[in-house]
C-alpha cells in the first residue's frame, strides 16, 4: 500500500492543531499564550485560505 502526500491544506490543519495542542498542555506564560493566539490566528485567517481546497 502506498502512502499519500498530505495535500497543503491538511499540513497547515495540522500545524494549526498542533499549535492548539501545545498551547493548551504545555505554555503556562500568558505573554506566550498570546503568541500562541496570534500564530495561530494568521494560520486560521491569512494562510489556511489561501490554500484550502476548492
Amino acid at each position: 500500500m502506498e502512502a499519500t502526500k498530505p495535500t497543503r491544506s491538511e499540513v497547515i490543519f495540522a500545524a494549526e492543531m498542533t499549535l492548539r495542542m501545545l498551547k493548551e498542555q504545555e505554555v503556562e506564560s500568558p505573554d506566550v499564550k498570546r503568541s500562541f493566539d496570534e500564530v495561530i490566528g494568521h494560520i486560521k485567517h491569512i494562510i489556511r485560505p489561501k490554500y484550502e481546497e476548492k
